[in-house]
């Protein structure tokens, strides 16, 4: 967990709830989004850059032009004036679990020996959307170290059903 995680909280949780009262949390997702990215990319936005807040504010406003309303002019300036800027990925993360929440997105990944095929994939995300009624983004991790079979990991969960993870409990249950 990053250092600005508890920080970010109140910040991702401020955004999250005006976006949603507005109806305008895919808008706050997409302004979160291009504001981290620009944080990324900049060297005016660094935590240790010598700029004003005036001077950085200025510059993202020129950055996002177009793409910018009062509300999130403000948010930014709230998080120039306390200091609280370097936490935007954190914001961003936050704001994205609870963006997904509502939208019923969840993300699953799946380690295994070699890459899985593209019907392999679409198989696994068709019963995990049916058993956890919501769409899934799937990432296939390839660790030849499993060996064979595959390790799931949906939010908090894992799933283990790898060969390898399968000899380490029977190792285990032998020992003991």
């Amino acid at each position: 967990m990053s250092d600005y995680a508890t920080i970010a909280r109140p910040y991702a949780r401020a955004a999250f709830d005006y976006a949603k009262e507005h109806n305008r949390t895919d808008e706050w997702f997409e302004f979160l989004s291009m504001l981290e990215q620009v944080t990324a990319l900049s060297s005016v936005l660094s935590a240790g850059s010598s700029y004003t807040d005036e001077y950085k504010l200025n510059f993202i406003r020129k950055i996002l032009e177009g793409h910018l309303d009062k509300n999130q002019d403000n948010f930014v300036r709230i998080l120039l004036e306390y200091k609280r800027f370097e936490a935007v990925t954190d914001i961003l993360k936050q704001y994205r679990e609870l963006y997904d929440e509502l939208k019923k997105i969840g993300t699953a990944e799946i380690v295994s020996a070699k890459q899985l095929s593209s019907e392999q994939l679409n198989k696994i995300k068709k019963r995990l959307e049916e058993k956890y009624d919501k769409r899934f983004e799937l990432v296939n991790t390839v660790d030849s170290s499993i060996i064979g079979g595959l390790i799931l990991k949906i939010e908090n969960k894992v799933i283990d059903e790898s060969i390898s993870g399968k000899l380490g409990r029977l190792s285990g249950s032998l020992l003991s």
